[in-house]
């Protein structure tokens, strides 16, 4: 029995010739989800690298953009959901810090 594919990959779309495109401005922040389940979720996206097709364009006459980006998601889980209970922790107590010791000289007889 064949094993089944979790996820296929797919041909990477064409995009021609591209050339980098920086960003200017970053307007947003981070989107917040709450979840039929009582999860919520915070996504922020942040981007490494933009690309502008030269030659490729959409069905407005607008080029394609190539974005790479890294995808941030913080949850606040039920306890409910949770396997396991994460135990409460008290913050560590400061060690008392031994006093150094002054080397101890040799008396030298003159």
């Amino acid at each position: 029995m064949a094993r089944p594919k979790l996820f296929e990959q797919k041909q990477p779309f064409d995009f021609g010739k591209l050339v980098p495109v920086s960003p200017k401005k970053s307007v947003g922040g981070v989107l917040k989800v709450d979840l039929a389940d009582g999860t919520k979720l915070e996504l922020r996206i942040m981007l490494v690298d933009v690309k502008r097709s030269v030659d490729r364009h959409n069905a407005n006459g607008e080029p394609v953009y190539a974005v790479n980006s890294v995808q941030m998601v913080k949850a606040e889980v039920p306890k409910r959901l949770r396997l396991v209970k994460i135990p409460k922790t008290k913050p560590a107590a400061k060690k008392k810090s031994a006093k150094a010791k002054k080397p101890v000289r040799a008396k030298v007889k003159k």
